[in-house]
């Protein structure tokens, strides 16, 4: 199955976004052209393209999007605020992540 196949696969499934992660930002620009030579304009914009650490900085970006939301129960404007990570559990959450990408990019690499 072909790189692009399997992201129109992900995406005829239902899934929203389809983010593709890579730690080398060459190997993610063959593959965005190789998305967008083989997909359709509305399929390569539900797509995201993302280096380890621009993708641990959108965590970070939708992270504070969701912070405060606003919605009306019964009538009544509910402001819900939620509490925002300290440096150390940020630190913590991006080493976990970043361990678990590495282990995925391992687990993938081709054996010599």
């Amino acid at each position: 199955m072909t790189l692009s196949a399997l992201h129109q696969k992900r995406l005829a499934v239902g899934f929203e976004t389809v983010l593709v992660i890579s730690p080398e930002k060459k190997n993610l620009a063959k593959i965005q052209r190789a998305v967008d030579a083989n997909l359709e304009k509305d399929q390569t914009g539900r797509m995201r393209f993302f280096t380890v650490e621009d993708f641990l900085n959108f965590l970070d970006e939708e992270e504070a999007r969701a912070a405060t939301t606003e919605q009306t129960v019964r009538g009544y404007k509910v402001k819900v605020i939620y509490r925002a990570l300290n440096e150390s559990e940020r630190k913590a959450r991006r080493q976990a992540i970043a361990q678990t990408i590495l282990q995925g990019m391992r687990r993938m690499k081709p054996k010599d």
